[in-house]
């Protein structure tokens, strides 16, 4: 059978507890900071987010007796840094003036490391304008720069450098719907990961369809309130420290001393933290049962994530194909494999719905090749907007900076929209739907799954 992990959560970084990964998935816009997620005791009604006869102790959790195979065979390298597939012809026969070429660049990459306090956020900016277009833009809003290349993290520090950005900011306000943004959470995603590996397993095999009805996103929604809010925060970041540390270097040795934190921490956790903590320690004790420790690999990845839930915005402006070009960036070509899962040319066209999100598969992507950014004006656009929305959502920005933030989203960056990965205030109450056939995970992975995989 085909592995859930890689393909989906590990390649697509939990896009059912956290990714809006459909152009009618949740939006936002600037201004990004927001006042304290305190405010949420307001809104957060009901702090145990299941009612009592949930309650994990009482819920007959037993070990299945089959249970779905995450052994899964690795795809091969991609052979170099371009990827090129074809849908449904030659490329050679494909005439070159219908591609349209899609470009990425990021900031704040921290690889698999996600607990950074430095770099709390992944950002990925996008745009559809061509080099030379790009290049013009460069030229009239920075007419002074020196060197080759615009880098955001510099620039956006320097008076002359954010006068620039300003006319920037106008030419993003005037074309807003070229340009979008996806903004990483990376101590949501981290908590997210504890759900979908911990939690979901759990309730899988006890016949529970944890995505129907988006329950899942409710859920991870109530986790992060439990760790943001109701856990002591020396506890709270341990449990996430522990848990990254297994996730990087996944073994029986750094799982075990998560187990024993999460089992003090339910012992110990205060009123409202009983069923996210009770559910999470018993997977955790359960995980060698639920899962392969062996396809638990580079499961904090958020990179590939980042790059679909971007895909969807310009597959609902063009139908494709798509030519992707991304810097070099060897946390998103070392993954290549996963991404070309995504965008074979042989899956059956499918549009798969889930909640108010729907993903289209396969991704209509002729090729995916990388560029250096030093030579590729259109790559220092996404530089540009994806390092001011992770700057402009720093929980401790300067109060000079913030100036300058409210500026730019008053030129016109404002208009940028920006898809993200982060709690939300809905919250879970009571126990997920039954199941009553494949989930969406199974459904996926059996569309992406080659024909021999699927007999077997």
């Amino acid at each position: 059978m085909m592995d859930r992990a890689p393909i989906i959560v590990g390649s697509v970084g939990c896009p059912y507890t956290s990714l809006p990964w459909s152009a009618s998935g949740r939006k936002e816009k600037l201004p990004l900071q927001v006042s304290s997620n305190r405010s949420l005791h307001s809104i957060y009604t009901s702090p145990q987010p299941f009612p009592g006869p949930f309650m994990p102790a009482r819920f007959g959790i037993e070990t299945p007796q089959s249970r779905r195979s995450l052994r899964g065979k690795s795809a091969p390298p991609c052979g170099g840094w371009n990827i090129d597939t074809v849908h449904g012809r030659e490329r050679s026969n494909q005439p070159e003036d219908i591609s349209v070429k899609i470009y990425f660049d990021e900031s704040g990459q921290t690889g698999t490391h996600l607990l950074d306090s430095e770099q709390p956020y992944f950002t990925l900016g996008s745009t559809n304008i061509e080099e030379e277009e790009a290049a013009e833009i460069l030229g009239r809003c920075f007419p002074h720069r020196q060197g080759r290349e615009l880098k955001s993290q510099k620039l956006l520090r320097r008076p002359q450098g954010q006068r620039g950005f300003l006319d920037f900011a106008r030419e993003v306000g005037r074309t807003p719907e070229r340009f979008c943004t996806v903004k990483i959470d990376k101590r949501f995603v981290i908590v997210s990961k504890m759900v979908d590996f911990l939690v979901e397993p759990l309730l899988r095999s006890q016949g529970y369809d944890f995505y129907a009805g988006d329950y899942a996103v409710r859920f991870a929604n109530s986790a992060c309130f439990v760790f943001e809010h109701l856990l002591k925060k020396s506890e709270a970041e341990n449990l996430m420290r522990l848990y990254n540390k297994f996730a990087r270097e996944p073994s029986i040795a750094t799982l075990r001393p998560f187990q024993a934190a999460l089992e003090a921490a339910e012992r110990s956790g205060p009123h409202g933290s009983e069923v996210t903590l009770g559910l999470m320690a018993e997977g955790a004790r359960r995980f060698n049962a639920l899962q392969d420790l062996n396809a638990f690999q580079d499961s904090n990845d958020v990179h590939v994530t980042a790059v679909v839930r971007c895909m969807a915005h310009w597959q609902a402006l063009s139908p494709g194909p798509f030519d992707v070009v991304h810097d070099e960036s060897i946390h998103f070509f070392n993954r290549s494999e996963r991404w070309k899962l995504l965008i074979k040319p042989d899956i059956e066209p499918q549009a798969l719905t889930l909640g108010e999100k729907t993903l289209t598969l396969p991704i209509p992507v002729a090729s995916t090749m990388s560029a250096r950014s030093h030579e590729c004006p259109s790559l220092q656009l996404c530089d540009l907007i994806a390092g001011f929305v992770s700057r402009a959502s720093a929980p401790r920005s300067l109060d000079e900076e913030r100036a300058f933030f409210q500026q730019a989203i008053e030129a016109g960056i404002g208009e940028l929209t920006i898809f993200p990965v982060d709690a939300g205030t809905e919250f879970a109450n009571g126990p997920p739907e039954r199941a009553s056939g494949p989930d969406i995970v199974d459904r996926i992975t059996r569309l992406v799954a080659s024909p021999p995989e699927l007999e077997g």
